[in-house]
């Protein structure tokens, strides 16, 4: 009973967390919610019985990319600037992009749930090192390496936008 409460906390506290992500205006408390919301997500993980992936969420995501976040809204200088302009092009983009996603996802994640009625899944096998190893380098590993240089392309992407401009 207690698991189910504390799961139900990081739940709510990481979707809150993730609204918040995305509605606030400020780069810098978006950004602190983000690392909210990430550790949430492992505190999840721990009570999903994977407590590797809740350390690496807490060393890699939390610790690592919240503090790249960070120092590139620093970088570039957005503190909180005033209110954007509203354009209906672009909220009809974003929906129309956004319904896309969750169609995307929604089919495979579906699917999945609806062949998983009698299965059952043995979690201290998901989240041991050697499994999480395993897929990591062997399947997953050109994913990896496009992430990484993604996040390296953004980051030089912000300097660049960003030289020349005066401090606010």
């Amino acid at each position: 009973m207690v698991q189910w409460i504390l799961f139900a906390v990081c739940a709510g506290v990481g979707s809150l967390a993730a609204g918040a992500v995305v509605f606030q205006r400020r780069p810098f408390f978006s950004a602190l919610a983000l690392g909210v919301a990430l550790l949430a997500t492992a505190g999840v993980y721990y009570l999903l019985a994977a407590p590797f992936l809740a350390v690496l969420q807490v060393l890699i995501y939390a610790g690592g990319i919240l503090a790249l976040f960070l120092f590139v809204v620093w970088l570039a200088g957005v503190y909180g600037e005033g209110e954007p302009r509203f354009r209906v092009r672009n909220a009809v983009i974003g929906g129309a992009t956004t319904l896309a996603l969750l169609g995307l996802l929604g089919v495979p994640l579906w699917k999945t749930v609806r062949g998983l009625s009698g299965a059952s899944v043995d979690a201290a096998a998901l989240g041991s090192v050697k499994t999480f190893a395993w897929r990591l380098l062997d399947r997953f590993i050109y994913p990896l390496e496009l992430t990484s240089f993604l996040f390296l392309a953004a980051v030089l992407a912000v300097i660049h936008l960003t030289r020349g401009r005066s401090e606010p």
